[in-house]
């Protein structure tokens, strides 16, 4: 008699929830990879990396920016890298943009290229790793024009 009982409860529960019906939640990669290219353009531009020059052209301190990525792998492979440096819940205080940032404590030995959160390039950085999704403003919707070779 208890087995019945507890098989009855468990039908009315199966029913109740469902038959184990399974909802699939799509989350979305954050940052974009596709809005990846606008960032590394921001900052080869403000002098991280390009023309030969760069601190950053070849792997530094576990991060590269390419002057230009020749293969979709090795652009996969530095938005990975940069990756490591983000801080999804608050993006101004990723360490890709601290470490550069005057006045920044992270910012002890490497060099400057943003000379405070209002810079063009950081801003761009900072819409890309707060876009949610594709509504949210991206580095491209950021109307402006990072200075160039502002690194120092």
């Amino acid at each position: 008699m208890r087995l019945a009982r507890l098989c009855g409860v468990a039908l009315l529960l199966m029913g109740t929830l469902g038959c184990g019906e399974v909802e699939n939640l799509v989350l979305p990669i954050r940052p974009s990879q596709e809005d990846f290219p606008a960032v590394q353009s921001a900052l080869r531009d403000v002098g991280c990396s390009g023309r030969g020059t760069g601190c950053h052209t070849a792997l530094t301190g576990d991060l590269q920016i390419s002057p230009e990525p020749k293969s979709s792998a090795l652009l996969e492979e530095e938005y990975g890298q940069a990756k490591r440096f983000l801080d999804l819940a608050t993006p101004a205080e990723s360490r890709l943009l601290r470490v550069a940032l005057k006045g920044a404590e992270e910012s002890l030995g490497h060099a400057i290229c943003f000379e405070d959160e209002n810079a063009c390039a950081f801003r761009k950085v900072v819409a890309w790793i707060a876009a949610e999704g594709p509504t949210d403003p991206g580095p491209d919707d950021i109307d402006c024009v990072p200075e160039e070779l502002s690194c120092f």
